[in-house]
């Protein structure tokens, strides 16, 4: 087969393949959770937040699972291309 792309790469040694969508998912969530940190360091208060929301987690955790069970339908049942 005759792909201009690898024809490309063959010909120009600075061509550089556009990295794949699924290999910038890590990335993401490393400067996700750096950003998370950092933002707790700077709002000492969000962190104190975060743990009240846990702890009322627990009273409140048939919350969360109609939010699991909504998100799940939504998976389910969403339409396709």
């Amino acid at each position: 087969m005759n792909d201009p792309r690898t024809h490309r790469l063959n010909d120009d040694p600075k061509f550089r393949p556009t990295p794949k969508p699924r290999s910038l998912a890590p990335v993401f969530i490393y400067v996700g959770v750096a950003l998370a940190i950092v933002l707790f360091i700077v709002f000492p208060a969000s962190l104190r937040l975060v743990e009240g929301a846990a702890r009322q987690l627990r009273f409140l955790w048939w919350v969360v699972l109609i939010l699991i069970f909504v998100l799940w339908l939504g998976f389910k049942f969403r339409r396709k291309k």
